[in-house]
């Protein structure tokens, strides 16, 4: 996913799309524009001549649905991991020899961190990019999934939600205010529409795929297969 955040925002993200602008020349009263065949001249008091100029962009509409579906995806996958503990509570719990309510905090420690991390981000995003931040928040994401494949103790466990916590609550704010920066006020509503569709996804197959998962080879075998998609690129 770092190699689809890469592709996701370029450099200059208004590049994306062709932009068209606008001018308006004036010719004075006595300027005169003669016809193609030269034998006659018309005459205008003002002339208004609109020049549309267009950047010269490839495919704007294919990299416009690009941006969306890695836009998407990323937040699809990101919420996935936030809200994966559900059906490994039981397990989980097995494992650590605590009863389920114990298990339970590790999703409080992930969504408080969330939260603390989705208030903070946005002047850190404003100041040093959309994405460098989003390559952080999902290079730390695929780091601590990955970690918490191999915690030994629920206590390790705990720290590792917290930091998942943390840099998962990066990327939603971060993508919305990357689609805020490129697309124009008339479609943005609906591109958050799509994208909050792309994220409500992750409870109805991404959850159900995780426990597909651990239910063939344990609660680990998710951390492990999550966390090393999210680095693989």
């Amino acid at each position: 996913f770092l190699c689809l955040v890469t592709l996701l925002l370029p450099a200059n993200t208004t590049a994306l799309f062709q932009r068209n602008t606008t001018v308006d020349v004036k010719l004075p009263a006595d300027e005169s524009l003669e016809t193609p065949d030269s034998s006659s001249t018309l005459n205008f008091r003002s002339l208004s001549v609109r020049f549309q100029l267009a950047k010269v962009t490839s495919s704007p509409t294919v990299r416009q649905a690009r941006f969306l579906v890695l836009t998407g995806a990323a937040m699809f996958v990101t919420q996935t991991v936030g809200l994966m503990l559900a059906p490994l509570l039981v397990d989980l719990s097995g494992e650590f020899d605590v009863s389920i309510a114990t298990a339970g905090q590790l999703a409080a420690a992930t969504f408080g961190a969330w939260a603390i991390s989705v208030i903070s981000v946005g002047p850190i995003s404003d100041s040093f990019g959309r994405r460098p931040v989003a390559i952080v928040g999902l290079g730390l994401l695929g780091i601590s999934v990955l970690a918490s494949s191999f915690a030994s103790n629920f206590g390790l466990l705990l720290a590792l939600r917290v930091v998942t916590g943390l840099s998962g609550g990066m990327i939603p704010p971060n993508s919305m205010a990357a689609v805020a920066d490129v697309l124009t006020p008339a479609t943005r509503a609906r591109a958050f529409g799509l994208l909050m569709a792309f994220a409500s996804l992750s409870g109805v197959v991404g959850v159900p795929l995780v426990a597909l998962m651990a239910s063939g080879g344990g609660w680990r075998v998710p951390f492990l297969v999550i966390g090393s998609l999210l680095l693989a690129c």
